[in-house]
């Protein structure tokens, strides 16, 4: 009954330790790109009060891909970080 006790109780610690990483990691990527998502958002107002709005389209389309780009940057220096040189070498 005590092991049974102590299994579930490092269950529920793993459980609530990956739930605490997971707000980091979002907080994290987060604050990486809400300046760009604020530029982001902005846009379409602006392409409102525009009449030629090719200029703001693409600016839109380059903001959409830093993001993209940023996002999986972050991700893969996310991995580097809990992996040895030793193991990323094989």
């Amino acid at each position: 009954a005590t092991n049974a006790l102590i299994r579930k109780e490092e269950k529920a610690r793993r459980k609530y330790l990956q739930n605490e990483e997971k707000i980091d990691i979002c907080n994290s990527l987060e604050s990486e790109i809400s300046d760009k998502l604020k530029l982001l958002s902005l846009l379409p107002e602006k392409m409102k009060n525009q009449s030629n709005n090719s200029l703001l389209t693409v600016k839109a389309a380059l903001l959409l891909c830093y993001i993209k780009r940023r996002c999986n940057m972050f991700f893969i220096a996310l991995e580097e970080k809990y992996f040895s040189s030793v193991e990323l070498s094989m």
